[in-house]
């Protein structure tokens, strides 16, 4: 297995970073950092604090 370091390794972190921003739970943001976001997190908020009573 290629090392974190290793230039295969970065072309691996890259190909499986362009697949996640393909299938987009990832983005890379303004900074050119890569983010990572959750579908309907805002619905599943609702409904914990629904629970809850709040």
């Amino acid at each position: 297995m290629p090392g974190i370091f290793s230039p295969t390794g970065n072309v691996r972190k890259r190909r499986i970073l362009a697949a996640l921003t393909d299938a987009e739970p990832a983005y890379k943001n303004r900074h050119g950092r890569y983010s990572l976001a959750v579908p309907r997190v805002g619905e599943f908020i609702r409904r914990q604090k629904g629970e809850r009573g709040a």
